[in-house]
């Protein structure tokens, strides 16, 4: 899955498709961090998991400019 995410990830960006840049990434999160919670101990976090953080904020915070900027424009898309 991890490489299945990481191949959209760049397929995406080599088609100009940021929608997929997003879901890709988003999905790499998501199976990364799934996989850590299995592997670390109880109670233990690490740096990493501080830095993975920014990722679904980064995307969540890019869903909003991009929702803002559709309601602005008269015909409601983007």
């Amino acid at each position: 899955m991890l490489t299945m995410g990481a191949a959209a990830v760049c397929l995406a960006v080599a088609r100009h498709q940021p929608k997929n840049i997003g879901g890709g990434i988003l999905t790499v999160y998501l199976i990364g961090t799934a996989w850590l919670t299995f592997r670390r101990g109880a109670g233990k976090t690490s740096w990493f998991d501080c830095g993975a953080l920014l990722i679904p904020l980064a995307i969540g915070i890019l869903g909003w400019k991009a929702g803002l900027d559709a309601l602005r424009r008269p015909t409601g898309e983007k």
